[in-house]
């Protein structure tokens, strides 16, 4: 019998008719995640105050890939993990945007099906056109910048959050008379929230498997740079940023397995799935604060990691970090204590560990920042909130340590 061969005499039957770790995001045209600061989806429970009308935000962009071409993505729905999942935007929210590129002056207008202003829906999402940005490196930083704007008393999904003491020169300003600035100076530094793009897509000339980050707060990044909640890296972004490994984050603060299981709660963020081949799971610590049982986060892990397989996506699952208070604010292990659900929690840690199929592997944060394996105490520095500023999220410290247990390898085959 003749076979099909290639140029190097390779059988063609011998290879998968359809890699989908090179497809791109399928939803999305094949488009590839190319930096990060963007979260489909992004803060719970947060709108505008329903009295400005206008907004500005500038955004930086991280690259982690090699780019040809910029397509950033705005929706009109925010996160509601605790009440009813994703929640549509209560009205039409209009976007006019812009980018800045690396090592360059101006600013290059973004068009949306050839026409400078937008108009989204609730409930919706928008692909700007491509914008042609000749080749970036990762490594690089771009910015977008995004002029919102409502009707006399809407409100947009405060999705974005930006710090400019992390991330210099990102900034937001808010009123009733805000004038456009997506493609001008002027936007303010500081930190808040307000209305950007969920995420940052694009081509690349160096197609590789795509990794998507699903987890709650803490795979957002809370605490990573400053005391103060905001959330801008987090170990997962710090991990691989600038690695030429395309990823996407989808995580939600207050998230839980038990609620993104349901496709009704989480179906924006799910949208981004086919197409990846890995996914880093990270849910847990809310489901057993809220009172699950071994059992049933077992239940429910086993029932995701399975329906991932089944679409020929590796799963790979994060152990969970402590959770306790102090009595001197983390400076010590002595002075903490452990919650009452501490042995759901190393329950959990001990069975991921033991790698229940079908996980492909575990990522072992929680021993990067426990003082002791199964202890339930953070590590402690001698001072005050040496690894955590609260007790439930890590801080710089514990997210550059979590950063350190993800081996990258596996993720770039």
């Amino acid at each position: 019998m003749a076979y099909m061969k290639d140029s190097a005499g390779r059988r063609l039957d011998t290879f998968r008719v359809a890699d989908r770790s090179r497809l791109g995001l399928l939803a999305f045209g094949g488009l590839y995640p190319i930096a990060d600061h963007a979260l489909p989806v992004g803060e719970p429970d947060t709108l505008s105050n329903g009295t400005d009308t206008a907004q500005n935000v500038r955004v930086r962009h991280d690259l982690s890939v090699r780019a040809t071409t910029v397509v950033l993505m705005y929706g009109n729905f925010y996160n509601s993990p605790l009440v009813s999942g994703e929640a549509d935007g209560p009205n039409d929210v209009t976007v006019n945007a812009g980018i800045t590129l690396p090592n360059a002056t101006g600013y290059i207008p973004v068009r949306f099906n050839g026409l400078k202003t937008v108009t989204i829906k609730p409930g919706t999402f928008v692909l700007s056109d491509p914008i042609g940005v000749g080749l970036l490196t990762a490594g690089q930083s771009m910015y977008s910048q995004t002029y919102a704007t409502v009707a006399a008393g809407g409100k947009w999904p405060l999705t974005t959050v930006v710090n400019n003491g992390a991330r210099p020169s990102e900034g937001y300003e808010s009123g009733t008379s805000i004038t456009d600035k997506s493609v001008a100076s002027g936007i303010p530094a500081n930190a808040g929230r307000g209305f950007g793009p969920l995420a940052v897509l694009g081509t690349t000339p160096d197609p590789a498997p795509i990794t998507a980050m699903i987890g709650d707060s803490i795979v957002v990044g809370q605490d990573d740079g400053t005391g103060d909640g905001i959330k801008t890296l987090g170990w997962a972004n710090r991990a691989f940023r600038a690695q030429g490994i395309p990823f996407i984050k989808l995580a939600a603060s207050s998230d839980k397995i038990q609620l993104f299981r349901d496709p009704r709660r989480s179906f924006n963020r799910r949208m981004f799935v086919p197409g990846v081949a890995n996914i880093i799971e990270a849910f847990g610590i809310n489901d057993v604060r809220g009172g699950r049982t071994l059992a049933q986060l077992q239940a429910d892990k086993t029932a995701f990691w399975n329906e991932c397989a089944a679409q020929g996506i590796d799963v790979w699952a994060a152990t969970l970090t402590p959770s306790t208070t102090s009595t001197d604010s983390w400076a010590t292990v002595a002075n903490q204590t452990v919650g009452s659900w501490e042995a759901v929690r190393t329950g959990y840690n001990d069975w991921v560990r033991s790698l229940p199929a079908p996980l492909k592997g575990v990522i072992e944060v929680a021993d990067t920042v426990e003082s002791a394996r199964n202890s339930g105490k953070w590590k402690v520095t001698g001072s005050a909130f040496g690894y955590t500023p609260d007790g439930l999220h890590p801080n710089t410290t514990g997210h550059t340590a979590m950063a350190g247990a993800v081996t990258l390898t596996p993720f770039r085959a």
